[in-house]
């Protein structure tokens, strides 16, 4: 019995594709917002974000696994949010 498989090469070349212009963004993001810390910050946490969830949906293959890996990964991800948000008034209290 023989698997046929399907060529994602294209896909693959688009992906790469984004990735570049994500990371030359990156590059020109700190000449915009220079004298704004928080956009600067935040601005380059959204796109490194975009970034990884762009080479872990396709390069690592999450896209074709089940809906459980989704469980997997979100759950640490809420737990965070979680702890941070409960942590954040002492952080903020201490400075």
């Amino acid at each position: 019995m023989s698997e046929t498989h399907e060529n994602h090469d294209k896909l693959y070349y688009w992906i790469f594709g984004w990735l570049t212009l994500w990371t030359l963004l990156e590059l020109w993001w700190p000449s915009l917002w220079a004298d704004k810390r928080w956009l600067l910050l935040g601005g380059l946490g959204v796109m490194a974000s975009i970034k990884a969830c762009l080479v872990a949906y396709y390069y690592m293959h999450l896209k074709w696994e089940g809906r459980l890996i989704w469980v997997v990964i979100f759950s640490p991800v809420v737990l965070s949010v979680v702890m941070i948000i409960g942590l954040l008034p002492d952080a903020i209290g201490y400075y």
